[in-house]
């Protein structure tokens, strides 16, 4: 039995090259393998180093687990920190609290801490941005101090550097975008936006070409594709220029390309549209129709400055439909 036991711890050692650790260390409960893996080591407590050089430098940590060729090589108190693939967190030194998976993912961050990256090369330039996700191959690559930023698709958000808040989901989304709180969903949505802020696409393709424009709201296939402005409005499902709706949020100027229909539930229920406005004083219109009743009201301020003509054309039961109209002469 004796002999038995030799043999097979021989067998087992055998099986690492010179160099290699497995065990423990000045640290409590720490797991290394690899050559150099962990070699720094002193009073760093609960790690887990796989792989040749995997968190050489590592000193104080812990709570550290990073598997893969160098990950983590340059860590020295960085802790909770989870590195998988090669070259991973290369130069993270005191970031903490940060999962990167995937060959060379956050491969310069350093300080950075509670991000996530998920895939080749995705958060690669990151040094001390915090809070971000990405997900995909080099989502957020160019990253160095942007945060809380969300970015989920092959390339999306691929140029951002110092840009906040953002949500791009979708290949290529925000690919070149450096701006803050954009939310840009779909294929290439907000593809070319640079510097602009505030803005919300949702489709493929949505705001393409538009650069650095802010307040945009864009919803639909290639809605808003063309548009280069601030503070509009596109609900579309190509790349036209008079979109179903269209809108300008700081001239509060709403546009219906098209037939605009308000239809009760049946002939015997009313149905009202109320216009508010102001034409050189307080003017009201008002149509409201129903089976018994079909009405179109005007009613003006008294510094009003033009005269209306007024006109319906129906059944007073609302049967043939009632149209009204107004002309300031």
């Amino acid at each position: 039995m004796e002999k038995r036991v030799v043999i097979g711890m021989i067998i087992s050692l055998g099986i690492f090259k010179a160099g290699s650790v497995w065990g423990f260390t000045e640290g409590n409960s720490n797991n290394f393998f690899g050559t150099d893996a962990g070699t720094n080591i002193t009073t760093g407590l609960y790690n887990s180093f796989y792989s040749a050089s995997a968190g050489y430098s590592n000193t104080d940590a812990y709570y550290n687990s990073f598997f893969g060729a160098s990950a983590g090589i340059n860590n020295t108190i960085g802790t909770g920190n989870s590195f998988f693939g090669a070259f991973v967190g290369w130069q993270n030194t005191s970031g903490s609290a940060n999962s990167f998976f995937g060959n060379l993912t956050g491969y310069n961050n350093s300080t950075g801490i509670s991000n996530s990256f998920f895939g080749v090369e995705a958060g690669f330039n990151n040094s001390s941005g915090n809070n971000n996700s990405f997900f995909g191959r080099t989502a957020g690559f160019a990253n160095t101090t942007g945060s809380h930023n969300s970015f989920f698709g092959e390339m999306a958000g691929y140029t951002n550097t110092t840009g906040l808040g953002n949500a791009f989901f979708g290949s290529e989304a925000g690919q070149v975008n450096d701006g803050n709180q954009n939310s840009y969903f779909g294929l290439a949505a907000g593809f070319s936006n640079t510097s602009g802020n505030f803005n919300s696409f949702f489709g493929a393709n949505a705001g393409l070409n538009n650069t650095d424009g802010s307040y945009n709201v864009f919803l639909g296939y290639k809605a808003g594709y063309n548009e280069t402005g601030s503070n509009k409005l596109y609900i579309s499902n190509s790349d036209t220029s008079t979109p179903l709706i269209y809108g300008e949020f700081d001239n509060k100027y709403l546009e219906v390309n098209g037939t605009l229909n308000v239809q009760g539930t049946d002939a015997y229920n009313a149905f009202s549209l109320n216009v508010l406005g102001h034409t050189g004083g307080t003017s009201h219109t008002q149509m409201v129709t129903g089976l018994a009743n079909s009405r179109f009201m005007f009613m003006a301020g008294e510094t009003i400055d033009y005269a209306p003509r007024v006109g319906m054309v129906g059944s007073q039961d609302g049967s043939t439909g009632v149209r009204g109209w107004m002309v300031f002469d």
